[in-house]
């Protein structure tokens, strides 16, 4: 199994309306391989929309944000299986 930590970086404020939507520069690493992408996020109420583009291609995300988390999905191929990766984060 592979252990993976995500640091979100450049992140914006949140938007003066209180949401998420923006874009985020996520940094991982995934078994010693870092990964670099942009998320482009939109969300409306609870639920949680976008893109987030690597080096090599572009995935959609879908994700729920409540008052003190947010948690996103999305499907990755690397090396010829497609993976599930998951994410959450917790607001202070």
């Amino acid at each position: 199994m592979f252990g993976s930590s995500v640091v979100l970086s450049l992140v914006p404020a949140l938007a003066a309306d209180g949401t998420v939507t923006g874009k985020w520069h996520l940094v991982g690493n995934i078994a010693g391989t870092i990964s670099d992408s942009v998320c482009t996020l939109t969300q409306d109420g609870t639920k949680l929309t976008g893109a987030c583009k690597g080096e090599d291609s572009t995935n959609d995300v879908t994700g729920t944000v409540t008052d003190k988390e947010i948690r996103w999905s999305l499907k990755s191929n690397y090396n010829g299986p497609d993976h599930h990766i998951c994410r959450d984060a917790r607001r202070r």
